[in-house]
């Protein structure tokens, strides 16, 4: 018994690494997805349904800007990082991930899709997360364990974790290496414009 939990647990693995090094391409897999759904299903149009989503929108970018920024100035420190938004939740960038993903769901009107966006979502993500959580225990040891045991996997934790890191925020940077995060939200979010409106009645609106 013990032998088949390895045997799963060692592909799991497996798994995890290839999606971590492909994850772009990966990604692209829930898209395509949903945008088939999207255009074989007619679209609830409601400017509610765009000003609730609009937050989940940019507070998961701005999470994904705060958590890059920390993480690139990781480079020269080469230590745990623990500070930032990795003082509230273990992964950051992923939980910004998963608040655009459901933004961009609420905006289509197609809200039936929630539940299914948050399954496909986590069976894609939960590999490169366990993937990078054991590779995390073999570089940093108990440093890695005490964190862990303090700090969530996705949920914000209220109180941040008290052993934080000296990593600075490098904002600049982080854009430059979210720029093709937030072209591919405001692409997606255009592709909606368009289907809801038509181009024609799009154009005349933000000319005129």
């Amino acid at each position: 018994m013990r032998d088949r939990l390895d045997i799963t647990e060692n592909y799991v693995l497996r798994i995890g690494e290839w999606s971590f090094r492909k994850r772009w391409r990966t990604l692209l897999i829930p898209i395509i997805f949903f945008l088939l759904v999207c255009n074989y299903h007619k679209w609830l149009y409601s400017p509610l349904n765009w000003q609730v989503s609009l937050p989940f929108i940019l507070l998961g970018e701005c999470i994904r800007v705060w958590s890059v920024g920390i993480r690139d100035s990781n480079v020269t420190l080469n230590i745990l990082v623990t500070a930032g938004p990795y003082a509230y939740v273990r992964n950051p960038s992923y939980l910004g991930s998963f608040l655009i993903g459901l933004g961009i769901v609420i905006m289509s009107g197609l809200l039936w899709f929630i539940p299914i966006y948050i399954f496909l979502f986590f069976i894609g993500y939960q590999p490169m997360v366990l993937w990078e959580e054991d590779r995390l225990k073999k570089i940093h040891g108990d440093t890695y364990l005490r964190y862990k045991g303090s700090i969530r996997r996705w949920i914000p934790s209220i109180i941040p974790y008290p052993h934080k890191s000296p990593h600075a925020f490098l904002f600049f940077k982080a854009l430059k290496r979210e720029r093709d995060m937030i072209m591919a939200t405001v692409g997606l979010a255009l592709l909606m414009m368009v289907k809801y409106f038509g181009v024609t009645t799009l154009l005349q609106y933000l000319i005129y």
